[in-house]
């Protein structure tokens, strides 16, 4: 099993577009709305502990459905109290909204929990042209349903896309079993600079047989090095060169003419005009293409890969703190490494391609991939890599994902090892090893009479109470 989505660009009649934005607005007052009765609750718990504050997303949804019945929301025509225009939506709107919401509280507190220096802040209301314009609807009946032309959504009936759907009406189709080989599970309606855009999550079925590669019982690594001037360098345990894709580099061929509309837009003062919003457009499209090269780039070199190789090593680079060279962000952001790295982890479960992950700290550029001579230094500028132990002279990014390659099959050969050693009723029998999964923590424990565990000190602190 899998999950997947697509994603269509939609092309919108006035009259269609007015309901998607209606939509889209009565998604972002739900949001507003819920947090606001979030501050009030927490105001009136402060007071009266008894009062009870909707953190969850099924509490916030309880909340803003007995609040838009109050005569808080307002009154209809007719005299009935309530929000008057919430009849002209989807409620399926608000409750999604309020869903995320609730999302977006609960991972404030497990951050705070957590504690580390990556902090997330509190959910903040959500203002008019400043946010992303989106909704999600829920296949709950079926009522997402997919035809030639248009997709047809509960509420706002049939909207024309520009792409063929033919891929995804054979996904839904059903077999000779009479099952699909996937469903629908929701539709979110977007804007990006300037246009709309629905994107069909589905759970689909596992690929095809013919479409994944064998089971192998030690499939030779291909190691992947990433970098600034190649993108990205393959190569196997020998050294014998197999990839090398050189990245398109989109904002740093757009930089110029990003330049030139950003300052377009400063130079319009009055923010409520159309002119500014012209402006603004104009700058959205410019950097929605750069995403879109980007992602085009990076989506079909990952997708080249797990289909040509059974095992690939990828460096696990620290991505977020080399951001933080001001020189170099800009080039590390335009690579899109880690979009690159997370895309070929996810599509080589598809295809049953083993991935392994390199230690950050492994010496992967220094060390010699023949005789395993690791040298002191080794600067950026310097592109080739020469062994002073046995000679050897190659491209630094060829020895380096050389180096990757060689780490998987020794770490490959290391847990076949181990499981053996387990099977034949080690002290680890009965673990599962995996390629990416990194020992737990140490967990410490302070020492009571109750539990009886040996002390190292007065209180029994750093003892490692799982060895035990």
């Amino acid at each position: 099993m899998r999950f997947t989505a697509f994603t269509f660009a939609l092309r919108l009649s006035p009259a269609e577009e007015q309901a998607v934005r209606r939509h889209a607005g009565a998604a972002r007052f739900s949001y507003n709305q819920g947090l606001a009765l979030l501050n009030e609750a927490y105001q009136a718990h402060k007071q009266d502990l008894t009062v009870k504050v909707p953190y969850s997303g099924f509490d916030l949804i309880n909340a803003f459905n007995a609040w838009k019945r109050s005569p808080a929301a307002g009154q209809a025509a007719d005299g009935t109290p309530g929000l008057p225009w919430r009849n002209e939506v989807l409620a399926q709107v608000f409750e999604e909204a309020l869903v995320d919401l609730g999302r977006g509280v609960k991972g404030f507190f497990d951050a705070r929990k957590q504690g580390g220096a990556r902090k997330r802040g509190f959910p903040t209301f959500k203002k008019r042209g400043r946010t992303k314009e989106s909704f999600r609807v829920r296949n709950k009946k079926a009522e997402v349903r997919i035809e030639a032309d248009h997709i047809r959504l509960p509420r706002l009936g049939a909207l024309r896309v520009w792409e063929s759907t033919r891929r995804l009406r054979r996904m839904l189709r059903l077999g000779p079993d009479g099952q699909a080989r996937a469903k629908v599970l929701f539709a979110t309606v977007s804007q990006t600079a300037g246009r709309w855009y629905l994107r069909i999550n589905v759970e689909a079925a596992a690929l095809h047989p013919a479409m994944q590669h064998p089971a192998q019982a030690a499939a030779p690594a291909m190691g992947i090095d990433r970098g600034l001037h190649t993108f990205a360098v393959g190569a196997t345990a020998t050294g014998e060169e197999v990839l090398r894709e050189t990245a398109p580099k989109p904002l740093a061929q757009k930089l110029r003419v990003l330049r030139r509309a950003s300052r377009r837009l400063a130079r319009k003062e009055k923010k409520p005009s159309k002119r500014r919003a012209k402006a603004r457009r104009r700058l959205a499209r410019l950097h929605a293409k750069v995403a879109r090269i980007r992602s085009a780039f990076v989506h079909t070199l990952s997708s080249r890969v797990v289909k040509t190789h059974a095992h690939v090593a990828l460096e696990d680079l620290h991505v977020a703190g080399m951001l933080k060279n001001r020189s170099l962000a800009r080039s590390i952001s335009d690579a899109a490494w880690s979009g690159f790295a997370s895309q070929v982890v996810y599509k080589g479960a598809w295809r049953n391609c083993q991935v392994t992950l390199v230690d950050r700290f492994y010496p992967s550029s220094k060390k010699c991939h023949r005789c395993g001579y690791t040298l002191q230094e080794l600067p950026l500028s310097q592109r080739v890599f020469e062994c002073p132990e046995c000679g050897l002279v190659c491209d630094r990014d060829t020895n380096a994902a050389a180096n990757c390659a060689l780490f998987a099959e020794q770490k490959h050969a290391a847990v076949k090892q181990m499981e053996a050693k387990n099977a034949r009723g080690g002290e680890g029998s009965g673990c599962i090893l995996g390629d990416a999964v990194k020992p737990a923590p140490v967990r410490r424990e302070r020492w009571t009479p109750s539990r009886g565990y040996p002390t190292s000190g007065k209180d029994g602190v750093g003892m490692n109470v799982n060895a035990l």
